[in-house]
């Protein structure tokens, strides 16, 4: 009886471990079910078609160019105003005697030599031409832009009409 009542209870065991994968495996049927049934529910519109705009919304390049053009120049003249405050240069005897309060007795002239005139003219030229040359990038860059922003919207209208 004992053997008997060993084998029913293995043989219990056995099957109800398989009625709980079947049910497990009936449960996740059930719940994939209806998952796929909600899914099928769901519906999509397009409220607002997609569109490529002709022109971008922001940053205004015009705009930035001209900030970029009109900092550069603050800052360069910043930074001079800000080096002849913190080092300035005495150039005539009034001013000297204005620093100090001394009376100036005498001073010495600086006279450059033709090579140092040439040089300087050089030098005064060289900051001219990158000046010009500051200015001239500018009104490239804000020319080009426009063309290409032209280019953009002539690309895009033959787009369309394709």
């Amino acid at each position: 009886l004992e053997s008997e009542h060993q084998q029913l209870t293995r043989d219990y065991d056995v099957i109800s471990r398989q009625h709980q994968t079947l049910l497990s495996r009936r449960e996740s049927a059930r719940i994939s079910g209806n998952v796929e049934q909600a899914a099928d529910d769901v519906t999509f519109r397009i409220i607002d078609p997609p569109f490529a705009p002709l022109k971008p919304n922001e940053p205004n390049k015009l705009l930035m160019n001209i900030v970029v053009l009109v900092g550069a120049i603050g800052t360069g003249l910043g930074i001079g105003l800000l080096m002849s405050l913190l080092k300035p240069v005495v150039s005539t005897r009034a001013t000297l005697n204005k620093i100090t309060g001394f009376p100036v007795l005498g001073s010495v002239q600086l006279i450059r030599s033709p090579l140092e005139r040439r040089q300087q003219l050089v030098n005064t030229m060289v900051f001219a031409c990158v000046a010009l040359s500051l200015v001239v990038l500018f009104v490239g860059i804000s020319v080009f832009q426009g063309m290409d922003m032209q280019l953009a919207n002539l690309v895009s209208k033959m787009e369309v009409l394709v």
